[in-house]
């Protein structure tokens, strides 16, 4: 079931917001150290960023910490609730499908959060998300590396990707300076699921 408003699934939206507590004990303390640091070397100190499906703040708070201005956005009103009690940050209660800045931020960053959105929704999310970046602003984005769409038994959307058909999206495009790649195991330890991870930097 799809917002009609929003284009966010809205089955994805009730797991987080009846499993906020459980979630957030899972992951917050995870410790992302390639990732954090492949995306923060390439962004100026003390620069602007946005975290697109924020979750309870664990990413946010690293950066607010690095003396960066971090912003979330997080479809759930109850992980968005945590992440502003967690970092005292800005949250917009936004799907990332929601998007609308233009030219303000230098880095945005969307961990496991846009294999939530819709292939037939992916590439005007990702338009949005380009048009939210000042001028050489990088994006960093990570998705689970499959084949095809996957309603979870817990009700949560999950669309997979191989690297070709995020680089067939990235390098055609004109605003795409640059592009790096990596593949990465599970930080929580699943031992079926590789993820892929990708920088754009924006012209």
């Amino acid at each position: 079931m799809r917002d009609k408003n929003s284009g966010a699934d809205q089955e994805t939206i009730d797991f987080y917001n009846y499993n906020s507590d459980k979630y957030d004990q899972a992951t917050y303390n995870l410790k992302l150290e390639i990732p954090w640091m492949e995306f923060t070397s390439r962004i100026k100190p003390n620069g602007r960023i946005l975290d697109i499906g924020c979750g309870s703040g664990r990413d946010m708070g690293h950066f607010i910490n690095l003396g960066y201005y971090v912003e979330g956005v997080e479809p759930s009103r109850e992980m968005a609730k945590l992440a502003r009690y967690r970092t005292g940050a800005i949250v917009h209660e936004i799907a990332a499908e929601q998007i609308d800045f233009n030219n303000q931020f230098d880095g945005a960053w969307a961990c496991a959060s846009l294999l939530h959105v819709s292939k037939s929704s992916f590439a005007k999310t990702y338009n949005l998300i380009m048009r939210s970046l000042k001028q050489s602003g990088v994006f960093y984005f990570s998705l689970k590396l499959g084949v095809g769409t996957i309603r979870k038994e817990d009700g949560r959307l999950f669309t997979n990707y191989n690297h070709d058909e995020i680089e067939e999206l990235v390098i055609t495009r004109s605003d795409t300076k640059s592009l790096f790649t990596w593949e990465s195991t599970d930080a929580l330890q699943s031992r079926n699921t590789k993820w892929l991870n990708f920088i754009v930097v924006k012209n």
